[in-house]
């Protein structure tokens, strides 16, 4: 059974995810006011949002890989104990 830490801990990965999509499209949206080639904004904006995804994916991982290393010190201790 998943933690309520390690839930909250996915959750504010994927909230600062979102936060920083949204960011990004502000920023495509507003060089594309200002009169930016459609082309090379779109171009940035997508490299953009492939560096947000990969973040947020190694982020993710690393939360569980986390879960699973405090899981197996719990199994050891309980082992030794």
């Amino acid at each position: 059974m998943a933690n309520s830490d390690d839930l909250h801990e996915e959750r504010l990965v994927i909230t600062a995810y979102d936060e920083r999509f949204k960011e990004l499209f502000k920023v495509f949206a507003e060089g594309l006011a200002q009169g930016e080639p459609e082309r090379s904004s779109q171009d940035r904006f997508r490299r953009a949002m492939r560096s947000a995804k990969r973040a947020r994916n190694l982020a993710l991982q690393a939360v569980q890989i986390e879960k699973s290393e405090e899981g197996t010190a719990g199994l050891t201790e309980e082992a030794a104990g």
